[in-house]
């Protein structure tokens, strides 16, 4: 075993680790700390369906984590869970909940929930970029079921005026996962002076979800200057396919496209960051191109093998303004990526910025055993937008 690293066989072992306390001017104390390392769990079965984690609106109500459940293997049907009630809300920081984003561990057998702490329905809107919350709200469980307590986790710099829309992503070549969020960033701890770049996308890394490395610029308006202006950017996703990981971003003010839009790009490491040139710009104006309004948050996944909806690549953008969640479907990850706006599908009512997560047959009966049937009533289609009979 090596120094600082601990790793999974095939069976439980009891083993001792030493902490070394170091106090000036004291000799070094050595601390024994006897724990169990559990083995390594077996391959995970096979995933036949989807969880979806979201909110549906800018109430404080609203601002709490609802789930739905794919209908079988399709990322385009779905039922709400709890009759669209909350599952997990806030009682710390700001009691808000937005954005969530949930991932099934590298090893498999626990899955991580981060969500921004940020409460528009208790405070509005007003100085959010400026004073928002340096923290993420995360929870952990080991069956999408139970969920610990919440880790209310202070990751942001001092001089960050938010900390919005988390996302992660687990990096085998130094065996942590890479967490990224957006925030605006001042020239003072007192964040009264901008930095002049906008809302950018910092990057932060850990093994735990409770322990992060100090935020680093990952994504800002100057590594892009003849696509984006200098109002910045926010909401960012990825998706790694083969040996590129492919990442969509809401630019505030994009060059050529009609409104502030989407962008994806294309890159064979996760972490490169700055205007390095390894981050190829692959597709640009996604949501006009498409045929939405102004959308945001988008959140890329790819379908399960054996999915029935008709496509490989999902990009969900979020019409905050309007119906929440529209999904975008492609076959091909390529050059000039076309994205087809969905018009078919059948989403909760009004879904917010969210994540979907493949889960297994198993993992889905367990979820609708603990939160019951679906409240969810047919739908019927107008323009291909979803609305709930009553």
């Amino acid at each position: 075993m090596a120094k600082g690293a601990v790793t999974r066989g095939s069976e439980d072992v009891d083993v001792r680790l030493t902490a070394a306390v170091h106090v000036p001017g004291a000799a070094i104390l050595a601390v024994p700390i006897d724990v169990t390392v559990l083995a390594k769990p077996a391959p995970p079965a096979k995933n036949e369906a989807y969880l979806f984690a979201y909110f549906p609106d800018d109430s404080a109500d609203g601002e709490k984590i609802r789930f739905a459940i794919s209908e079988g293997n399709n990322a385009l049907q779905w039922k709400t869970l709890n009759d669209a009630r909350p599952v997990l809300e806030s009682s710390l920081g700001t009691l808000g909940l937005r954005d969530p984003f949930i991932m099934r561990s590298a090893e498999g057998d626990r899955f991580f929930l981060m969500a921004t702490d940020l409460s528009a329905g208790r405070t509005g809107w007003s100085d959010a970029t400026r004073k928002g919350s340096r923290y993420l709200e995360i929870w952990e469980s080991v069956d999408l079921v139970n969920w610990g307590n919440q880790r209310h986790v202070e990751v942001n710099l001092p001089n960050a005026g938010m900390t919005w829309a988390p996302e992660a992503m687990y990096d085998a070549s130094i065996d942590a996962y890479v967490v990224y969020w957006t925030s605006q960033l001042f020239k003072d701890d007192a964040r009264r002076q901008p930095d002049g770049n906008g809302p950018q996308i910092l990057m932060s890394t850990t093994r735990d979800f409770r322990t992060f490395s100090t935020p680093q610029p990952w994504f800002k308006s100057a590594d892009l200057p003849a696509l984006v202006r200098d109002r910045g950017m926010i909401d960012t996703t990825v998706l790694q396919e083969g040996d590129h990981f492919y990442r969509f971003t809401k630019v505030t003010e994009a060059k050529g496209c009609p409104s502030p839009d989407i962008i994806g790009q294309r890159s064979p490491s996760l972490r490169a960051a700055g205007a390095s040139g390894s981050w190829q710009v692959v597709s640009r104006c996604i949501g006009r191109t498409a045929g939405t309004p102004e959308v945001e948050g988008p959140s890329i996944f790819k379908a399960n093998d054996g999915d029935t909806s008709g496509y490989k690549y999902y990009l969900w953008v979020d019409h905050y303004s309007g119906i929440g969640y529209i999904p975008l479907g492609t076959n091909a990850l390529e050059d000039d990526i076309k994205w087809t706006r969905i018009q078919d599908a059948r989403l909760p009512p009004r879904p917010r910025h969210g994540s979907v997560l493949s889960i297994t047959a198993e993992e889905r009966d367990a979820l609708v055993a603990k939160w019951g049937n679906s409240s969810d009533r047919p739908r019927k289609f107008q323009g291909g937008i979803g609305i709930a009979d009553h």
